[in-house]
């Protein structure tokens, strides 16, 4: 989904809906997973957040907009929470 956007590969109009319309799916499982939570797992940062949370670093740096942010307020509480 990035790659296109860095210039690394060709865009490809089906694949990138493809790749949107997953992506969509699976950030909503952790935004729905996170709401009333600070971590994924248990009362502290663990592992599970410390990997998620790197995977999904470029994604907020290059993909999330503020406007696409505000639609995921559990995962963006999360997020800034960790980055801090």
């Amino acid at each position: 989904m990035l790659l296109p956007i860095f210039g690394y590969v060709e865009g490809d109009a089906e694949r990138n809906k493809k790749a949107t319309t997953d992506f969509n799916t699976s950030i909503r499982v952790i935004e729905n997973a996170l709401k009333g939570r600070t971590y994924l797992v248990g009362d502290q940062v663990s592992l599970a957040d410390v990997v998620y949370g790197a995977t999904l670093n470029f994604i907020f740096r290059f993909y999330l907009d503020e406007k696409m942010r505000k639609g995921l307020p559990n995962l963006t509480k999360w997020y800034e929470n960790l980055a801090n």
